[in-house]
């Protein structure tokens, strides 16, 4: 071996070793943005929706998919196995914590994943799509929320990364893992066929691009693996739709939902309607009349920037050139997911996940064609620190985003949030069953039309909580909740026997609490002792 050799070897190994520390300083720093704190913030209503879902399958009750909301069963099995932390399955230590660290493991996870794409994207986008994922506020701030769209975005792009990993060797078992990947994210979420089909028009720009290029040596794609493939994508879903093989009607509801959800896309549903280019502002610049300012603008400058050399071909030259055909996908995939999410009308904010995740993955190709491309070392340092400087930015938005505005409606990412006050909600019915002398027996009625979540979740240690769509005939009771459509109705018939209380369960929306006076005197007798 030449000293030249050598020393390009050692010069690799080197590289190798500091990529390799930065990405885990960079998985150091995802933990630290999504560990810490997890009950600070209110359960979201969704949040509330799915606790109370694996809560029932934990206890014996079942789980049953329901094609015309709440989505796929994926989330409530796959915290089945974060029950060891809970092993007398005890309602009261269901917290938070509990629902929403699977969530954040799984955020670390999607952070982790770029070690094992290096080979795929390059060393140094794989770095830099590492770092912006950990430290975007977005990215944070619902690898804290315990809904279904952080397992479909690492979902998605496993089966990504799995079907590259197929193309290179033709395995057999990677097409098995592909399948099952796209198994699991039928599971997770109806949405999956956009993904689906975004990444089917990327895999044909990457091979129309990239054809005149590829090597024409490697083996076929045969025909017995795609069947493989295919038969492992039903038989995951299948498994989870029959809930374990107990439900066979599942899997034909998970093709029926369609119809539920096109309609609300089509904007047939006037919640959560909002204009094409809501996403993007989001993204780019988002300040409310009476609160700080929000970008992630970074990461839309270095999609754009990846987006065009990746296209053009530009920084791909010589050894880069194995690069271009994920580059090219990413790259289309990005685009497409992200330009069909904006036409339709539903919106929620953590729909932007999926394309927000590929359009790091760009804009990491982008910066490391960047860094790569600039001709000194000297040069190299100032576009490196100035990197650095935007991604300080970015780190300080996702700490003010997870740690001081959690459930602040100034934040673009807190979207229709409960406020604080469904803590105080359920410490006060704590505090009257204690005076009451019946604890978790005392029987509470929540009358509403449907808009009371999380409170579900947040009264989910009493046994008798009964949930009425209409006033009753027969009013009474130590503890009633009221929405604001019936309060007036509830109101006129409680104000001589209850004690009025009035809470924010979300910003607009108002309920009353209605205590029976003699445990209201008791409560307030003994809080004067």
């Amino acid at each position: 071996m030449s000293d030249s050799n050598a020393i390009d070897q050692r010069r690799s190994k080197i590289t190798d070793l500091t990529l390799t520390a930065a990405l885990i300083l960079a998985i150091g720093a995802a933990a630290f943005l999504r560990f810490p704190g997890l009950d600070l913030r209110p359960m979201h209503g969704d949040e509330g929706v799915n606790a109370m879902k694996f809560i029932h399958l934990a206890e014996g009750d079942g789980y049953r998919y329901d094609p015309e909301e709440f989505h796929g069963p994926l989330l409530p099995y796959l915290t089945v196995p974060w029950g060891v932390f809970n092993p007398d399955g005890d309602r009261a230590d269901y917290t938070a914590v509990f629902f929403r660290s699977l969530i954040a493991v799984l955020g670390t996870l999607l952070v982790m994943t770029k070690l094992g794409v290096r080979h795929m994207f390059g060393r140094g986008a794989a770095l830099y799509a590492a770092i912006l994922i950990a430290i975007s506020p977005a990215m944070s701030f619902y690898s804290r929320y315990y809904i279904h769209e952080m397992p479909l975005v690492l979902a998605s792009f496993l089966v990504i990364v799995t079907a590259w990993y197929y193309l290179q060797n033709r395995r057999v078992g990677w097409a098995i893992a592909c399948g099952a990947c796209v198994g699991l994210m039928h599971a997770t979420k109806e949405t999956c066929v956009i993904a689906w089909f975004s990444m089917g028009v990327a895999a044909i720009a990457a091979y129309l691009v990239t054809r005149s290029s590829r090597e024409d040596d490697r083996l076929p794609i045969r025909i017995s693996h795609i069947v493989y493939a295919l038969l492992a994508a039903v038989a995951v879903s299948v498994t989870f739709f029959t809930s374990l093989f107990t439900n066979w009607q599942g899997p034909w509801d998970s093709i029926h939902t369609y119809a539920t959800w096109i309609s609300a896309g089509a904007g047939k549903e006037l919640r959560h309607e909002h204009p094409w280019y809501w996403y993007l502002q989001l993204l780019t610049w988002y300040h409310p009349k009476a609160g700080p300012w929000w970008s992630e603008a970074l990461i839309v400058v270095l999609w754009v920037i990846g987006s065009v050399l990746s296209l053009g071909g530009w920084g791909f030259a010589g050894e880069a050139r194995r690069f271009r055909g994920p580059a090219v996908f990413m790259t289309v995939y990005a685009f497409v997911l992200l330009a069909v999410y904006s036409v339709i009308p539903y919106k929620t904010p953590w729909i932007v996940l999926g394309p927000m995740h590929a359009m790091i993955i760009v804009g990491g190709i982008g910066a490391a064609v960047i860094v790569r491309k600039t001709p000194t070392v000297w040069a190299k340092a100032i576009v490196i620190l100035a990197l650095a400087a935007a991604a300080g930015q970015l780190a300080d938005k996702a700490y003010q985003t997870n740690f001081r505005f959690y459930a602040d409606a100034r934040s673009p990412w807190v979207y229709a949030h409960p406020t604080r006050d469904v803590f105080r909600i359920a410490e006060r019915a704590q505090q009257i069953a204690e005076v009451s002398g019946q604890g978790d027996q005392m029987v509470i009625r929540v009358i509403d039309d449907g808009n009371y979540w999380p409170l579900p979740y947040y009264l989910r240690t009493f046994e008798h909580v009964g949930f009425l769509p209409r006033v009753p005939e027969k009013l009474e009771g130590p503890f009633i909740i009221a929405g604001p459509a019936l309060d007036d109705a509830v109101g006129k018939r409680l104000v001589d026997t209850h004690h009025g209380e009035y809470y924010g369960l979300r910003p607009g929306v108002v309920i009353s609490v209605y205590i029976r006076k003699d445990l209201w005197d008791a409560f307030i007798e003994r809080q004067s002792q």
